[in-house]
C-alpha cells in the first residue's frame, strides 16, 4: 500500500474567474447613519430627562432591575 503525495503547486484562479469586492451603497450608508443619530437621540434624551436624579450604580447596573430579555439582547449586540 503506498502513500500518494501530491507534488502539483495549489491551483491559481484562472483570468475568467474575479474576485467581487462588495461596497456599501448609497442606502448602507444612510442606514448606518440613522442608527448612529437614533442611538445617540435616545442616550442623549435619558441622560437629560433623568439627570441628577440617579446615582453611578443606578446607571451602569440598571439598579439590578432589568429582565432577562434586554440583558441578553445587549450580550449579542456586543
Amino acid at each position: 500500500m503506498s502513500v500518494g503525495v501530491s507534488t502539483s503547486a495549489p491551483l491559481s484562479p484562472t483570468s475568467g474567474t474575479s474576485v467581487g469586492m462588495s461596497t456599501f451603497s448609497i442606502m448602507d450608508y444612510v442606514v448606518f447613519v440613522l442608527l448612529l443619530v437614533l442611538s445617540l437621540a435616545i442616550g442623549l434624551y435619558h441622560a437629560c430627562r433623568g439627570w441628577g436624579r440617579h446615582t453611578v450604580g443606578e446607571l451602569l447596573m440598571a439598579d439590578r432591575k432589568m429582565g432577562c430579555l434586554p440583558v441578553a439582547l445587549s450580550l449579542l449586540a456586543t
